[in-house]
């Protein structure tokens, strides 16, 4: 056991969640805790087997188990459960001078309402004939397959299912072949003893009251920490390995030199980004190369690599692609986001002998137009001059 809590302690998760034996509980959470696992950053939550394990144990378990959160189905106090439990309570003591248990757990009270249950079934059960008959095995059954069974158990199993009456656990129903509790409460360990914090409904889920949604009351995490914790802790005396592409397509983005001269636009983001985090994570650049500057391989490679676990994260210009992303996961580009699509467009207008019209505006046909006209006009003055005289001047000349 102390092996696979040392394991579980250089992964990257700190949220667990327990569902043991009481006495294995207790080893586990001892051992836990000489492991530094009961301090800040880690969250335990246990079903409710355990969640009374201090009634079971004592205060061991108490010391043991500071800021862990607990379920426990909720059960209604009502007048017939106090003088119930004050029965119980005096012959429990006297039978158990040395127990530590204060009070009938809800498992206890289950089993009781069961046994009403059955007493109910058979009573409204019809069939009488209790004799018992072989039950029908196949090849590789187990001895308990081989043990005879009541000829009235389809209607014992029939008239239970319907029964359904106020216990001291409360509503005692079946459903789907299951005890049904609709409500539960959320224990918080605090100190000597075990603190309410809110509760589980069907209708308001996680809530501080049963009948209205609000905020449960603040948790203790271990370590006596009141801020919620991250969920993952950096394993200890572990660098993260980052990958960075040996040949990268282009230089501006990542540039890998094997040290501290590594640079590009891809490094510098992700260097930004771990310096700003409230919190240290050391970290290590690794390229994806043959040990000769070579790259080793193509950027799926390097992806699957990630996926296996050979890298902590990848840094580089690698283009996020379909079948990449069933592999790992992608931060959001450096460039803006989006979608994008190309398709040829229809032209539906009509196209006459005179389309190629279209085009000239009223600008450019009113300029076109003015520089017709001044182009006659300088025309017009050439001509005119006594210089440049025409073929009028001249056959007046000869005449």
């Amino acid at each position: 056991m102390k092996t696979a809590i040392s394991n579980l302690r250089q992964n990257w998760t700190s949220v667990f969640v327990v569902r043991m034996s009481h006495a294995l509980a207790l080893k586990f959470f001892q051992l836990a805790k000489e492991e530094g696992m009961m301090g800040q950053g880690f969250v335990w939550i246990t079903a409710y087997g355990l969640t009374d394990i201090f009634d079971v144990v004592g205060s061991l378990a108490l010391d043991v188990m500071q800021g862990v959160l607990g379920v426990k189905p909720h059960v209604q106090d009502t007048v017939k459960l106090q003088n119930f439990t004050q029965r119980w309570h005096s012959k429990y003591r006297l039978e158990n001078p040395g127990t530590s248990l204060s009070e009938p757990t809800v498992s206890g009270l289950y089993a009781y309402d069961t046994i009403w249950a059955l007493a109910s079934a058979a009573e409204n059960a019809t069939y009488v004939n209790l004799d018992f008959g072989p039950s029908v095995t196949k090849n590789g059954s187990t001895d308990f397959d081989r043990i005879d069974t009541s000829k009235a158990a389809e209607k014992l199993r029939g008239a239970l299912l319907k029964t359904k009456f106020s216990g001291m656990s409360g509503i005692f129903r079946i459903e789907d072949t299951q005890l049904v509790s609709s409500n539960y409460k959320i224990i918080n360990i605090i100190g000597q003893d075990r603190r309410e914090v809110g509760f589980w409904t069907p209708n308001f889920g996680i809530s501080g009251s049963l009948n209205m949604k609000s905020d449960i009351n603040t948790i203790i995490w271990p370590g006596d920490n009141k801020t919620l914790p991250r969920g993952w802790l950096l394993p200890r005396n572990k660098n993260l390995t980052i990958g960075v592409p040996a040949n990268p397509g282009f230089g501006q983005f990542v540039k890998y030199e094997g040290g501290p001269e590594d640079k590009g636009f891809c490094i510098k983001v992700f260097d930004e980004v771990v310096a700003n985090l409230p919190y240290q994570v050391p970290y290590t650049y690794r390229g994806f190369n043959d040990g000769k500057g070579n790259s080793n391989g193509t950027y799926d490679e390097l992806i699957y690599k990630l996926y296996l676990k050979e890298y902590d994260a990848v840094v580089g210009d690698v283009t996020i692609l379909a079948n990449r992303s069933l592999y790992v996961d992608f931060t959001l580009p450096y460039t803006e986001s989006g979608v994008r699509m190309l398709v040829p467009v229809l032209d539906r207008r009509q196209k006459t002998a005179w389309t190629f019209l279209k085009p000239l505006t009223t600008d450019l046909w009113l300029g076109t137009g003015a520089f017709v006209v001044f182009t006659g006009f300088v025309v017009w003055c050439i001509e005119n001059h006594e210089d440049f005289k025409g073929v009028p001047s001249r056959l007046s000349t000869h005449s």
